[in-house]
This record gives structure tokens, C-alpha cells and sequence, in this order.
């Protein structure tokens, strides 16, 4: 399986790849790789603040789900990534999406208990106003 360059810096943290890729300006912001994870996702799981930022500057839906309806801000929820879900939030991520298993970014970080997490997405309009 061939991984998208723009995934793959993301993932891997090669945030400096990732600024080249987009600087090129024929790069996709939104890209998906075989299971349908976006850019902005596989950012999120890997705790890359600094990508989710460049990401989002760039143009990338923070709101862009897989092929299960996961966004970034489930991956971060459910990973516990709290900077990364407040700035997804200070981004105008969505709350309210539920997976095909219906499940909410909140639900998400309640199964993992995220309690920093679930404090913050109990009260998301406290981060969206951060920024």
C-alpha cells in the first residue's frame, strides 16, 4: 500500500516535508490514504500539533471524516491528545459528528477515560473562543 507523501510527512512528524509538499501548491490539502484517513487525521494521531496547525492554515477540513465518519477530533479524544483536540476545537471542529457507530468525539474519550479530554469537550464553546 502506497501511503500519500502529504500522510506520510504528517504522520511522521517531517513537518518540514510537509510545509515543501504544500508550498508546491498542487497538493490537495484534504488527502486520504487506502482506509480513507485524511491528512489532518493521521496528524491527530500521532500527537502533531505542529502539522494539525500547518494543516488547518492550509486550508485542510478539520471536520473531513474517514470512511467510519471519524474526524481528527475523535482520534484526538480518543487518543487523549489535549492540545491537539483544543486546537481542532479552536478550529470549529464539530462536536456533534457521531462515527457509523454512533459515537461522538466525547463518547470516544469517556471509553479511553480522557478526563482532561471529556472536561474539555463538555465545554467546547471555552476552547472555540481561545482563538
Amino acid at each position: 500500500m502506497t501511503i500519500p507523501p502529504l500522510i506520510q510527512a504528517a504522520s511522521e512528524g517531517n513537518n518540514s516535508e510537509l510545509r515543501l509538499l504544500l508550498s508546491e501548491g498542487e497538493v490537495d490539502v484534504v488527502v486520504r490514504d487506502n482506509g480513507g484517513f485524511t491528512d489532518l487525521q493521521s496528524a491527530a494521531i500521532y500527537n502533531n500539533l505542529d502539522a494539525v496547525q500547518i494543516l488547518l492554515a492550509a486550508g485542510a477540513s478539520v471536520d473531513a471524516h474517514n470512511f467510519s465518519r471519524y474526524t481528527a477530533l475523535h482520534a484526538a479524544a480518543w487518543k487523549g491528545y489535549v492540545e491537539v483536540v483544543k486546537e481542532l476545537l479552536a478550529a470549529g471542529a464539530s462536536t456533534d459528528i457521531r462515527t457509523k457507530e454512533r459515537h461522538t468525539p466525547l463518547d470516544r474519550a469517556l471509553e479511553r477515560n480522557q478526563t482532561e479530554v471529556v472536561e474539555i469537550l463538555r465545554d467546547p464553546a471555552k476552547w472555540r473562543a481561545k482563538k
